[in-house]
């Protein structure tokens, strides 16, 4: 944030709105741009926080291709899995029950990596 020219001020409240409400920072990495939007809808925040996270995975990309090959093989194995109902559920830093579609999140990382360059 700091890199995009954001203030002090906006930084601690983005952390503070974000522990309290949306779950960004321990779930950016599956989220797709356009929950970034929905969470962030008055805007730089959502473009910065998206920005991060794609040249994050980009760049780790050998990495998360590998970390994602057996699902690579299982949609290829088993046509339809994808759409399968898959969750996980776990309690965030605030002690909430958090549950999370797998084949979702994998997905919308398996798409960003698709838009890496090279």
């Amino acid at each position: 944030m700091r890199a995009n020219k954001a203030k002090d001020e906006t930084i601690y409240e983005f952390l503070k709105d974000d522990v309290n409400n949306y779950g960004t920072t321990s779930r950016c990495m599956v989220m797709n741009d356009g929950d970034f939007m929905d969470d962030y809808s008055y805007g730089v925040t959502g473009d910065m926080v998206s920005d991060v996270r794609n040249s994050c995975l980009c760049k780790n990309r050998a990495w998360f291709d590998s970390l994602l090959e057996p699902f690579y093989d299982m949609y290829q194995m088993a046509p339809g899995f994808e759409y399968t109902p898959f969750f996980y559920t776990y309690l965030d830093g605030m002690q909430r029950e958090v549950t999370v579609s797998v084949n979702e999140d994998v997905q919308n990382v398996m798409e960003m990596l698709r838009y890496c360059p090279g």
